[in-house]
């Protein structure tokens, strides 16, 4: 009966759960397969290369950007659409290399923070309605949900810059108009643009991956799912048009 039983156990007949695909496979996967790539995050996630490859994209980006349009244009524009004017003291101080050093650097040290910070926000919320989704996982599908969208959005920033006349007359923060803030004046509305920026066709492609991704490793439905995504998503919106109406 014992060689019986250990047969049966070693029949290739013997259905069996197959190993998760390797984390190759989900940085492909997340832009044709999203949810096949969210049930092998669910069972054995993984961030790093994801992680390296946004802070890698986004900061190598961006710095090319910054370089092609001009660091001081960049920073004239942003003082400008605050409805501030910079002094020679305050150009000369943006514009040594310790400030630009600083700038880039912050755009390094900022993806993952930001990565960390939206993936335990969204934790604390799924486990309020009962999830027991782990940080890993929910970690693992904020980071390849971030990076099909920073893939997306620098590939559509790059080519603008590549193909415009002059970059340097570009505006960096409104480069695309794939969202509502392309009907204002950044100048002379800029508490109406940043509420508006953020309705964004780009954003809404983020909020559909995590609302996706954590429905998956949550075990919730897609609605609850995308309902606290959005809420996040809208507490982020108040700040950062809050934050604008304090400065301007």
């Amino acid at each position: 009966m014992e060689n019986l039983a250990e047969k049966i156990e070693q029949s290739p007949n013997t259905p069996s759960t197959p190993p998760a695909k390797g984390s190759l496979w989900r940085l492909q996967g997340i832009f044709f397969q999203p949810k096949e790539t969210f049930q092998e995050i669910a069972k054995k996630p993984t961030w790093l290369i994801a992680v390296i490859l946004c802070v890698v994209i986004s900061a190598g980006g961006l710095i090319w950007v910054m370089e092609t349009i001009g660091f001081m244009n960049i920073m004239i524009q942003q003082a400008q659409a605050g409805g501030q004017e910079m002094t020679e003291e305050q150009i000369q101080m943006m514009s040594s290399p310790a400030m630009k050093g600083f700038s880039y650097g912050m755009m390094v040290i900022g993806t993952p923070v930001v990565l960390l910070l939206i993936a335990g926000l969204l934790l604390a919320l799924f486990l309020l309605v009962g999830s027991n989704a782990s940080f890993s996982r929910v970690f693992s599908v904020v980071a390849h949900s971030w990076l099909a969208y920073t893939v997306v959005s620098m590939a559509i920033t790059l080519l603008v810059v590549m193909l415009a006349a002059d970059p340097a007359e570009l505006d960096l923060q409104n480069l695309v108009a794939s969202h509502l803030g392309a009907l204002v004046s950044r100048t002379e509305s800029p508490v109406l643009f940043a509420l508006l920026s953020s309705i964004d066709l780009l954003s809404i492609y983020c909020i559909f991956l995590l609302s996706l991704g954590m429905s998956v490793v949550s075990r919730k439905s897609v609605g609850t799912s995308a309902a606290l995504v959005i809420v996040l998503w809208v507490v982020w919106v108040l700040a950062k048009t809050g934050w604008t109406a304090i400065i301007t």
